[in-house]
């Protein structure tokens, strides 16, 4: 009698397994409630929709151009939506960054989690930035090109160079150490 109660459960598992599939929500459009506007969908590829008529919100760039969405009196960024709803977030980090850098990109591949420190690891250069580097300053006292770069908030000398070439090198090899998968390439 115990081994027709193995083979029964035997069979339900694997019944079961074969009967579990999971949806690529990259490649379908798959809607799920918006945790703080549960009124509210969200879409895998972006789009906002009233659940009670089906109704598309429309999206806006704001003057940084990322993508948001008037949901009442709130105007969330779209890509923190679509974080929330569709990219487990075990550790609990605050922030969203954009894997390429790209505002307007915001497929959920492209989206990741990341503390504030990270966030900032995966920035572009600054427009007014002189030196065409990242993390490369002139130094006029001693005439020479100066690379640091932000470890947790904290900024660290890496050294003082004769060209800006050489001060950029030293702070992309820290930076692909220290920043590891968000590290950017300049």
């Amino acid at each position: 009698m115990n081994e027709q109660k193995q083979e029964v459960a035997e069979l339900k598992q694997e019944v079961k397994k074969r009967l579990t599939f999971t949806i690529d929500a990259t490649q379908v459009e798959v809607f799920v409630p918006i945790a703080e506007h549960p009124e509210y969908m969200i879409s895998s590829f972006g789009r906002v929709k009233r659940r009670r008529d089906n109704f598309f919100l429309a999206l806006w760039l704001d003057d940084k151009g990322y993508y948001r969405v008037s949901i009442g009196r709130k105007r969330p960024f779209l890509h923190r939506l679509l974080a929330q709803a569709f990219i487990p977030n075990p550790e609990g980090k605050p922030c969203v960054d954009h894997i390429d850098g790209d505002p307007q990109n915001n497929s959920i591949l492209n989206l990741r989690w990341a503390t504030r420190s990270e966030n900032q690891y995966n920035s572009r250069i600054r427009t007014d930035n002189t030196s065409g580097y990242k993390g490369v300053t002139f130094n006029k006292e001693n005439g020479k090109w100066r690379a640091r770069i932000n470890l947790d908030g904290k900024k660290k000398h890496l050294g003082y160079f004769h060209t800006k070439e050489e001060a950029a090198a030293a702070y992309e090899k820290a930076a692909r150490e220290l920043h590891g998968e968000f590290f950017r390439e300049t």
